[in-house]
């Protein structure tokens, strides 16, 4: 039985040097000999992945979302004579393209030219559900500002997660940023609506989310308790 000299470890009969830190072990009273057998092959053997045929995988998603598009379309001129219905699930289906298999297209696609397709993809579908519907005024004035909202919340917090500052300030800016669009969802509704008061709902969101931010923001500045944190979270 032999032990590293240098970290300790135990090592097998069938070894000769330590598999940690690569240091010979000499033993006079028990030397090293080849063994007859190995407890483990000689050479290591390599995985070698395939890459994935990203365009097949395309093709296969199109494929699919063409079937559920086929049914409703030949379903609605069947029955209605005509696109009424099925519009809301063709919409749907497009923008389930756009979001997926559109990016699988690119080897390296860029995330803020598909946030924007990404945005203006819902405010296409949307808008199709309120030129289809009797009602009249609401896109401008409710859906468009809150799809405006979320979607430069996402392009902040997109933005914030590439940089190189500290996990924490991302989590905290991050937390902040869904604060602020929950008060501007909450705005939004409100002036629509006409209500006297600018905000409701929101301030039970923001709150928490402003303190979370803030707990987060002082841990990032305590050297100390930002490594415990870091032991304790393993990031």
């Amino acid at each position: 039985m032999s032990f590293c000299v240098n970290c300790g470890v135990r090592l097998a009969p069938s070894e000769q040097q330590c598999p940690l830190c690569d240091v010979f072990v000499i033993n006079p009273l028990n030397p090293w000999t080849e063994p007859a057998e190995r407890p483990y092959p000689k050479r290591v053997e390599t995985l070698i992945k395939k890459n994935v045929d990203t365009k097949f995988t395309v093709i296969i998603i199109s494929i699919s979302l063409i079937i559920p598009a086929i049914i409703p379309m030949l379903t609605d001129l069947f029955i209605a004579g005509g696109i009424t219905w099925s519009r809301y699930v063709l919409g749907a289906l497009f923008c389930l393209f756009v979001f997926v298999p559109l990016p699988l297209m690119f080897k390296r696609p860029n995330k803020y030219l598909f946030w924007l397709l990404d945005t203006l993809s819902v405010a296409g579908y949307v808008f199709l559900i309120y030129s289809s519907s009797g009602s009249r005024g609401w896109y401008f004035s409710l859906a468009l500002p809150i799809i405006i909202s979320v979607a430069l919340g996402v392009l902040l917090s997109m933005i914030i997660t590439a940089s190189s500052t500290s996990s924490l300030k991302k989590a905290a800016a991050i937390f902040a940023i869904i604060g602020l669009v929950s008060v501007s969802v909450d705005l939004v509704i409100n002036f629509h609506l006409g209500s006297s008061s600018p905000v409701h709902w929101s301030v039970f969101v923001v709150s928490p989310l402003l303190v979370f931010s803030s707990i987060l923001l002082v841990i990032d500045r305590k050297v100390e308790l930002k490594e415990e944190l870091r032991k304790r979270l393993f990031y």
